[in-house]
């Protein structure tokens, strides 16, 4: 027997490595797209490909673009086709590898809507070769020619970013959802919001209404995309550096701040000594650039307007009276009166001065300013900043440097209005725009009722990553009782930053965090967490306690402790390298950490790390694998360090209607404890296996209408265990199965409502699989995959399919797969088999499994699923989804789940209920409902409500969330442009009686 399976084994390698002739097949709808649509233009077409890749390329004819598709990805069968972009975006991601998009005649700016894509599991090298071959041949007489009579003007390769007008034909990005604030920094796992948060985002004013937050704000800490343009603009910075003597006219002013309405009066020149004007009458306003004006700040020209204008040229001094307007590129200045100096663009302006620039705006009633330096002073002022939507208003403000002001008796806010909603009002204010600002003799005020007063404090005024502290925190919980935090933000470098972390938790201890984030080169980031808890409320109180000892020792004396580490990229050689590790000191952080029910609900916390490679048809992976237990101590859960699979996807012999594929996979089984018992299959051990796979398939079409795709595969599996397990052993096991299946289908002009043409298609299926019934008892037992079930069944099912063509504007050609419904069943030959009469047979009818998913529009759906046994006639198991959506923040969904105790699918019955509810129809007052409900032990699991108010600066938080074992409330308040100020939390009172 052994001698067959090596032979065996000897016989799928020599197939896999066999030569195989390679053949590339284009596959075309007639009609469906403007690159080559008929079978006559794709020919020749394959036959100008098959000389310049010196491989034979043929054409295949679909009638329908779906069947292509499934062709193409299904099958594997076609090699490349071309779809329009909105049947590609429709598409998971992945789908297909994008090769060229088409650039029509009629759009050769840019505009199209097809791609020429290609299956996944095209060889690179001849990907890219394709790749070339096609975006050459608008550089070819030949290639242009073919191109022009298709009505086509050149091919863009993918390596090249795509026409803007392609990037818009795809959906837009979805807007964030109410409950996340656009301009939320992280902090280093902070034990008041959640045991370990995603990267969070940076802190900017928004002039939109604030959304809510769900985490503390303390800092404009930068996205790792701000840090990734960070670091691509440093290599950019010389080259986009304006040449020296011209002015950037890329970058504002450094004035500050709103819209002002352009100026576009003509210019008249001065006579040699402008004289006053003079006159009962307002005379036409007089426009001049005097002689010293034109070589002020470079070549922009300074226009000076006025009622009367007068100009002593001993003094360079302009005099100006009555509706004057002074402007110089993007500034101008109104007053009612104006002394201007050309020579050193002193401007002193008094009465109702006004001065805008791109940036912003300014009024005051008086004012020094430099039209060439932007320095100057103001009096009873107030100074509007349009990029952070700041407001500066006080008795004195000076602006000292391009981005420096100081304010004297002032206030700073983010609000709009005259009285704004909230301000920070104090004696003394330094602000650098793009930093912080700092302020002395602090008081915040709600409109205009001061709140309390604070010495000294520093906020953000920024949003580019500077070094600096960040904004302290202050709130209160019933569970860790006052709180402090205080945070400390670390540029490293331009692709790498920290953020170091200390909270003062009054009744329940000390918190140190630290955040690292990265980025090295165009493909690699991650984000480092750790957080440490001294749990200095247990050592207090065991000190209390000292002289009980039986309720000292019920303490839990821990620390508190997480660490987290997260990271996509590459390695040297196209090795993809992903982590996701996690690793808490025990369940009592997620359960005094969590937030949600997904943290404190925990059991297991699981960290992997993946290392890949794939090259042609073969991909190479390996996964370590490791699970901690939060339940309880259990030293025997069983941990894969490693497991390495390396599969070959199946690929042609030849010209020959067979396919061969290879799947394998070595793991390493280890546990920090053995437990052995009489049985392998409950014996906890430790072990090693090599798992080896090859099937042969293939496809055949005897007629028309009818597809046959059958497999062969033989599975054989190599042990080598502990001394406290059976040592070596092996075990050799063959499958096969066989699917037949056709499909019919008909179009159906006319539509209903948006749908122009419905698609209807039927698809019946057989499939059959065997698996033979082979000891296997003496195998060790680590998972399913040591004990094969035995399979003799036939499965036969019936699918309906109705996909309906739209076009949401001329031209644009959009599908949607509406209505899917499946009948199923499965057929047990081996129990057909068995005596009917014995009541421990199983019946050989499996349960009728029904399937739909109803999508009537994109932003609706109801998913059912259900299995009906007829055997017990009863239902074995019912799932049912549904869901809405607009685009103004409203949603619904419920989902619903059953499962009957003791079936083949589940040893335990369950029934439960959980739904989610979004309102944005009252706006500014945002809801959020969710409840989850087990309707078997008829007890409320969770159920969360969620109210905000968004202010256009400041929003206020309430959240009350009922668990089973306690209530709990959150009030968070939220200052657009410096994030979460106070967040207070406690218990509304336990549902469950307290032991002590």
């Amino acid at each position: 027997m052994m001698r067959v399976r090596l032979l065996f084994l000897l016989f799928m390698i020599f197939c896999w490595v066999a030569p195989v002739q390679a053949r590339l097949t284009f596959g075309v709808v007639p009609k469906a797209t403007h690159f080559f649509p008929s079978l006559e233009e794709a020919q020749v077409l394959a036959d100008y490909l098959s000389r310049r890749l010196g491989e034979e390329v043929e054409v295949r004819e679909f009638q329908e673009v779906t069947d292509l598709h499934e062709w193409l990805n299904r099958y594997r069968t076609v090699d490349m086709a071309a779809f329009t972009v909105s049947y590609v975006r429709q598409q998971q991601a992945g789908e297909f590898e994008v090769l060229a998009t088409v650039v029509p005649l009629s759009a050769a700016s840019g505009q199209s809507t097809e791609l020429v894509v290609a299956r996944q599991g095209v060889r690179r090298g001849l990907r890219n070769r394709l790749e070339l071959a096609l975006t050459a041949m608008g550089g070819d007489p030949e290639g242009r020619q073919l191109l022009a009579a298709s009505g086509i003007s050149h091919l863009v390769g993918a390596k090249v970013s795509p026409p803007a007008t392609v990037i818009a034909d795809y959906p837009p990005a979805e807007a964030p959802p109410l409950a996340e604030e656009p301009a939320v920094p992280s902090r280093s796992l902070p034990p008041i919001e959640t045991s370990l948060p995603a990267p969070a985002t940076l802190v900017t004013p928004v002039t939109a209404p604030l959304v809510a937050a769900p985490s503390l704000v303390h800092a404009p800490v930068p996205e790792p995309e701000a840090l990734r343009e960070s670091v691509a603009a440093e290599s950019s910075e010389e080259a986009l550096a304006a040449p020296t003597g011209t002015e950037d006219l890329s970058r504002a002013e450094d004035v500050v701040i709103a819209e002002g309405e352009s100026v576009g009066e003509t210019v008249i020149d001065a006579p040699e000594t402008p004289a006053p004007v003079a006159t009962s009458q307002k005379p036409a306003a007089v426009s001049s650039t005097g002689p010293g004006l034109q070589d002020l700040s470079g070549p922009a020209p300074v226009n000076l307007e006025a009622d009367e204008l007068s100009y002593d040229r001993e003094a360079s001094l302009y005099t100006a009276r009555g509706g004057v307007r002074l402007t110089k590129g993007g500034v101008t200045l109104d007053a009612d009166q104006m002394l201007f100096n050309d020579l050193t663009g002193d401007a002193d302006a008094t009465g109702n001065v006004y001065l805008t620039d791109p940036s912003g705006s300014l009024r005051a009633e008086q004012a020094d300013y430099n039209m060439e330096t932007g320095v100057g002073r103001i009096r009873s002022g107030k100074v509007f900043i349009k990029e952070h939507n700041f407001h500066l208003a006080g008795e004195e403000l000076k602006r000292i440097g391009e981005q420096d002001y100081q304010l004297e008796r002032g206030f700073f806010t983010t609000c709009d209005g005259d009285i704004p909603s909230w301000k920070f009002g104090a004696r003394h204010i330094d602000v650098t725009l793009g930093k912080y600002a700092r302020a002395s003799n602090v008081l915040f005020y709600l409109h205009d009722w001061p709140v309390f007063y604070l010495p000294y404090i520093v906020f953000p005024a920024k949003t580019e990553r500077e070094s600096g502290m960040l904004m302290p925190r202050f709130g209160y919980s019933d569970k860790r009782g006052a709180e402090l935090s205080l945070a400390y933000y670390q540029v490293i470098a331009r692709n790498q930053d920290a953020t170091i972390s200390v909270d003062y938790l009054s009744d329940f201890g000390i918190g140190q965090g630290v955040e690292y984030r990265y980025i090295f080169g165009a493909d690699n980031e991650g984000t480092l967490r750790g957080y440490y808890v001294n749990n200095i409320r247990d050592e207090y109180l065991r000190d209390k306690l000292k002289d009980e000892p039986d309720l000292a020792d019920t303490l839990d004396e821990d620390d508190r402790y997480a660490m987290e580490w997260t990271h996509l990229g590459t390695l040297p050689g196209d090795w993809t390298l992903s982590a996701d590790v996690e690793y808490v000191s025990n369940r009592d952080y997620f359960d005094e950490f969590g937030t949600v029910a997904e943290e404190y609900t925990k059991d297991q916390s699981e960290s992997v790390v993946y290392l890949s490679r794939d090259w042609k048809n073969n991909i190479i992976a390996a996964e370590f694998d490791y699970t901690q237990e939060l339940e309880f101590d259990d030293d025997t859960t069983l941990q894969r360090l490693p497991e390495v699979r390396f599969d070959a996807l199946r690929r042609r012999l030849g010209q020959s209607p067979f396919f061969f594929g290879l799947a394998s996979a070595y793991t390493y089984f280890w546990r920090e404890e053995e437990v052995v018992t009489g049985d392998w299959e409950t014996s906890k051990i430790k072990g090693q296996r090599l798992n080896v796979r090859p099937y042969l398939s293939a496809f055949f079409s005897p007629f028309p209408w009818l597809e046959v795709v059958p497999e062969l595969g033989y599975r054989e599996r190599l042990y080598e265990t502990s001394s406290s397990g059976p040592g070596s052993e092996d075990a050799g096991i063959y499958d096969f199965s066989l699917r037949m299946g056709t499909s019919f289908s008909r179009v159906f002009h006319g539509g209903l409502g948006n749908y122009r043409k419905i698609r209807h298609s039927i698809d019946p299926e057989v499939v059959y699989s065997h698996v033979p019934n082979e000891s296997q008892d003496h195998l060790p037992y680590f998972d399913s995959l040591d004990r094969i079930g035995v399979a003799n069944r036939v499965t036969y099912s019936l699918t309906n399919r109705f996909t309906a063509r739209l076009e949401p504007q001329p031209g644009v050609v959009e599908y949607l797969e509406f209505l899917n419904v499946r009948l199923s069943q499965s057929y047990d030959v081996r129990q057909s088999r068995h005596d009917r009469q014995d009541v421990n047979d199983v019946d050989p009818l499996g349960d009728v499994r029904a399937e739909l998913l109803w999508s009537p529009t994109r932003n609706t759906f109801v998913d059912l699923d259900a299995r009906y046994d007829f055997h017990s006639r009863s239902l074995d198991g019912f799932n049912a989804r549904t869901g809405l959506r607009d685009q103004g923040g409203n949603s619904l969904s419920v989902d619903y789940r059953y499962s009957r105790a003791e079936t083949e699918y589940a040893t335990q019955g369950s029934e439960y209920v959980s739904g989610t509810a979004s309102l944005a129809l009252l706006a500014p007052f945002y809801l959020g409902y969710q409840h989850r409900y087990d309707i078997q032990d008829q007890v409320s699991l969770e159920k969360v409500f969620d109210l905000e108010y968004r202010s256009q600066c400041w929003s206020l938080f309430l959240t009350l969330r009922d668990r089973i074992d306690e209530r709990q409330y959150v009030l968070v308040f939220a200052l657009s442009g410096i994030g979460n100020v106070l967040r207070m939390g406690g218990n509304l009172g336990s549902t469950q009686v307290d032991e002590e």
